[in-house]
């Protein structure tokens, strides 16, 4: 595998991993949390006790960091198999697609939006974190 390759899955499993944490500690940090980053709803039952918000934001948090674990495996040259390129595919193109919002964000971002310019950044991080996972991939499938 080429280095180029190799930097691009490292990048993009740094920022799934750092996904992870960030989901891993939003519900130490209390219930305004959720709705700090785009949750209210879950921001309204942990505020009645519900212990919901924190297992569902822990799984989340599971999830990303298994899924930056694999890509960091692939960065360091671990053997793929056919399973693993296409949950790595997958990942990639849900990051990209739920980055592909940021179209969306930016004209409310322009008429003053405050809440917008939040959505905007996490957009342009999944879109950042989904192509250099989809250009880790094909990169180093030519190699």
């Amino acid at each position: 595998m080429d280095s180029l390759s190799r930097r691009l899955l490292g990048a993009a499993a740094l920022g799934q991993l750092g996904v992870g944490i960030l989901h891993f500690v939003i519900p130490f940090l209390g219930p305004d949390a959720w709705a700090a980053f785009g949750a209210p709803e879950l921001t309204t039952l942990a505020r009645t006790g519900s212990r919901l918000p924190a297992l569902l934001t822990f799984a989340l948090a599971i999830g990303f960091s298994g899924f930056g674990a694999l890509a960091l495996a692939a960065a360091a040259g671990a053997r793929m198999r056919r399973w693993t390129r296409a949950v790595l595919i997958g990942v990639g193109a849900v990051y990209a697609l739920r980055g592909g919002i940021a179209v969306a964000e930016v004209p409310a971002v322009l008429h003053g939006h405050a809440h917008a310019a939040r959505g905007l950044g996490f957009s342009l991080v999944a879109l950042t974190i989904g192509v250099l996972q989809l250009g880790g991939l094909f990169s180093r499938r030519r190699s």
